[in-house]
């Protein structure tokens, strides 16, 4: 009798969905998912025969003969770091729209196995929060021990006068939770076990990274990576408050997307709205400056008086007194 080819395709479609790396498959579980996928039965001498086959076809696929624990598809038309570098070339073209990107990435992601598109569903949120880095090496010890639940080790940088990149000289221990972007940097989030408190930091400054054996610490259960990142990532973090700030109603774009489910607004005249937004005092000021133009603070009226201030000692600076 002649072989069905269909039977090639059947069980190159199985390994490709349910084998990776920490994932094998007995002939028994290849038959089984056969039979529950498309509704087919299948001989077990006919899933060695196949998998003969495709091996022959320039398939790599690992037998229990081989590592004594089942059948694995080694090689992908993809592996993980090229998916990471090619999201990340997607996510920094600005021509590509949100509805585009879903699309895109996954559809790439078709390519992994169903339990690496799992695990990174987890690391791969929207595209202004998604979820990875310029450095290959790095993002892979990261998001590995995000999918272990083990904690991290690395140094950290920072210029020294020469313009170079020099280690600050401690060594930080991080539980990491998520790996996230935020205007154009990349940093990891998790708890720092030396501060026992939530941090953040960038991740093209970290140096000597490795991946612990020992298993991270659990995040709460209220802990929001994507609101962590619109209201804590700035130059410096503080206690979360809530502001009230007029703004020129030629900034809303800019508003909305800098604070997003942060910021509710109101009509004030018709040049302005009233934004109510809540984040840190120093992400609140930062940005505030940068529109200066356009915003006025409103509340609270501390925050109000010492801009003031601060304005008004800037403008001295610039002030010849000869």
């Amino acid at each position: 009798m002649a072989r069905k080819q269909s039977n090639d395709l059947l069980v190159l479609q199985i390994l490709s969905k349910y084998s990776d790396e920490r994932h094998y498959l007995t002939a028994t579980d290849v038959i089984d998912l056969i039979q529950s996928e498309f509704g087919l039965n299948i001989e077990r001498r006919t899933i060695y025969t196949t998998v003969d086959v495709l091996k022959e076809m320039g398939y790599d696929i690992e037998t229990y003969a081989e590592n004594n624990k089942g059948y694995l598809l080694k090689k992908r038309p993809l592996n993980k770091d090229d998916l990471n570098q090619i999201v990340h070339s997607l996510y920094l073209d600005p021509s590509i729209e949100q509805k585009k990107f879903n699309e895109l990435v996954y559809r790439l992601y078709q390519t992994q196995s169903l339990y690496t598109k799992n695990d990174t569903g987890k690391l791969f949120a929207e595209k202004q929060d998604v979820f990875f880095k310029d450095s290959t090496e790095n993002l892979s010890i990261i998001s590995e021990a995000i999918r272990h639940h083990k904690k991290i080790r690395f140094s950290y940088t920072h210029y020294n006068m020469d313009k170079k990149l020099v280690s600050n000289g401690r060594v930080y221990t991080l539980s990491p939770y998520a790996i996230t972007a935020s205007e154009g940097m990349f940093y990891v989030i998790g708890m720092n076990e030396d501060k026992g408190k939530v941090s953040h930091f960038r991740i093209d400054r970290l140096v000597q990274m490795e991946k612990l054996e020992e298993d991270a610490s659990l995040a709460e259960k209220s802990f929001d990576a994507q609101k962590y990142t619109q209201t804590k990532i700035t130059a410096y973090g503080g206690k979360i408050e809530t502001f009230k700030v007029k703004c020129n109603k030629y900034i809303i774009d800019q508003v909305v997307e800098k604070f997003q489910d942060n910021v509710t607004l109101e009509p004030y005249d018709n040049l302005n709205v009233i934004a109510t937004i809540t984040t840190t005092l120093d992400n609140l000021v930062y940005w505030c400056f940068q529109y200066i133009n356009y915003t006025v603070v409103l509340e609270p009226q501390m925050l109000k008086e010492e801009i003031k201030k601060t304005l008004f000692r800037a403008t001295n600076q610039y002030i010849d007194y000869k």
